[in-house]
């Protein structure tokens, strides 16, 4: 299919991309830092899980740095047993934004612990992240997902084969609605694995969180199932550091995934699934493009597209190998390289139907394809101009 190329509007071209003012702004991040990481206590003794370190830096300096970078700018740190270390690390935390710390008195588990800081929230929802594990995941959209579908909670989600040491959720393909959580570990096959981030209403833990202490996997988010929990399946890489064996492998992954320097293996582990993961973005985008191809024949869509068929692979290798700092700018061919940095095909329709809901606010339509949270600033049908932007 053909058409020719419209030009780029004037607001794309004059607006600053860093001038953009992010939703999460707004958002609290409360990160659980009061576990007590038996697992690691041969490696790091009584120190917290959260302020081991990764290359001279503490973890936690490292998760607050990557949640800044996406707009967040008021943390709360839920700290337990060790909490003095926590208080003194805090004092080198600040350039991130503000810095809050709620003690429980007590352990309260993760769902008492939240319900004990919840005072400092501000606003509906609060965000919910493991002190010990980091996801590569675009929190913007994950917010937009939460949103738009009124969720009282919603869980970032990885695709996962193997044996599995996080929570496995059964989502209803229709619309993202969590049926079943099961926080068995250990198990085998094909899942989606809780990353350990969350959107969380403020009044579903007061609703639900018992005072005396609770969890957040068993007590709440398996609660909601089929009760207002969903699952934004859109977690690109994870790292938990919560044994002697990943946290030894954590500079290797920080370094590959962060840095973008040296090599590291997978977050999934190698083997065959990072190739089946490449498959699934691959097939993704050919069949999102067939059926643009076939909506703009019937004259359902009828802005000007230009179709990726056949450069499916090109797009998903080249945004495997780049780093979670790189960003691209794409030409007007680029549906394969939004769809493989973000796995948003129904923003990507939204955006192509013209509706407020996709990543351009229906304004950008096919050429103008942009989500600068995920690394992809912005695309151009004009080709030439792609390379001045991109020096």
């Amino acid at each position: 299919m053909r058409a020719e190329p419209s030009p780029e509007p004037k607001a794309v071209r004059r607006r600053s991309v860093a001038a953009r003012r992010s939703p999460l702004e707004e958002i609290d991040a409360f990160v659980l830092c009061g576990g007590y990481g038996s697992r690691l206590r041969s490696v790091l003794g009584e120190l917290p899980k959260a302020l081991a370190p990764i290359g001279g830096r503490p973890f936690l300096d490292l998760l607050l740095e990557q949640l800044a970078r996406q707009g967040l700018r008021s943390f709360v740190l839920c700290a337990g047993r060790g909490s003095d270390a926590v208080f003194e690390a805090a004092s080198g935390l600040g350039r991130w934004g503000r810095v809050a710390i709620s003690v429980e008195p007590r352990p309260l588990g993760t769902g008492g612990a939240l319900l004990y800081a919840l005072p400092h929230a501000r606003a509906n929802p609060i965000l919910v992240v493991n002190g010990d594990s980091l996801a590569l995941v675009d929190l913007s959209a994950m917010l937009a997902f939460h949103r738009k579908r009124a969720a009282r909670v919603t869980l970032a989600l990885s695709r996962h084969r193997g044996p599995l040491d996080a929570g496995r959720a059964v989502l209803d393909p229709a619309n993202g609605a969590l049926i079943a959580f099961d926080d068995s570990r250990r198990r085998a096959g094909e899942s989606l694995a809780n990353a350990g981030v969350y959107l969380i209403d403020p009044q579903a833990l007061q609703e639900l969180a018992p005072p005396e202490g609770s969890s957040l996997e068993r007590d709440i988010v398996a609660r909601l199932a089929g009760a207002g929990a969903f699952g934004f399946v859109g977690v690109e890489r994870f790292l938990d550091i919560g044994t002697p064996e990943r946290y030894r492998e954590a500079p290797a992954w920080i370094a590959r995934w962060i840095d973008g320097d040296g090599r590291a293996p997978c977050a999934d582990g190698g083997g065959e699934a990072p190739a089946l993961e490449r498959y699934r973005k691959m097939l993704l985008i050919r069949r999102a493009e067939e059926k643009i191809q076939a909506r703009c024949k019937e004259g359902d869509i009828k802005a000007p597209v230009h179709l990726c068929i056949g450069q499916e692979a090109l797009a998903v290798g080249v945004c495997e190998a780049l780093s979670a700092r790189d960003q691209v700018v794409g030409t007007h061919r680029s549906h394969g390289i939004y769809l493989a940095k973000t796995d948003d095909a129904e923003g990507m329709f939204a955006e192509l139907y013209g509706r407020a809901s996709g990543p351009g606010k229906g304004r950008a339509g096919s050429m103008h394809l942009a989500r600068p949270s995920a690394g992809l600033v912005l695309t151009s049908a004009v080709v030439g101009t792609t390379i001045p932007v991109g020096v």
